[in-house]
């Protein structure tokens, strides 16, 4: 499952323009995207790019916590 577009994909069929998102946010108002100014909420998304797992974010925030504990050690003094 793709954390940007939430649809499923194969690693296999995995290219740079698979995962289709907007880069701003749509305005309710106007039915508009502020990134590309196209019409409507379901219109494709802009920026193109390959999909990333869910997966991914789970490790990210993983070393970004360690990173955080390995800080605060260093910075203790006994």
């Amino acid at each position: 499952m793709c954390k940007n577009c939430k649809k499923e994909y194969k690693d296999n069929e995995n290219f740079s323009w698979k995962c289709r998102t907007h880069r701003s946010e749509y305005s309710k108002e106007d039915d508009l995207w502020w990134c590309c100014l196209k019409k409507g909420m379901d219109n494709k998304g802009c920026k193109l790019q390959k999909h990333e797992s869910l997966d991914d974010e789970d490790d990210e925030d993983i070393e970004d916590a360690e990173k955080v504990q390995e800080n605060e050690l260093k910075n203790k003094r006994c």
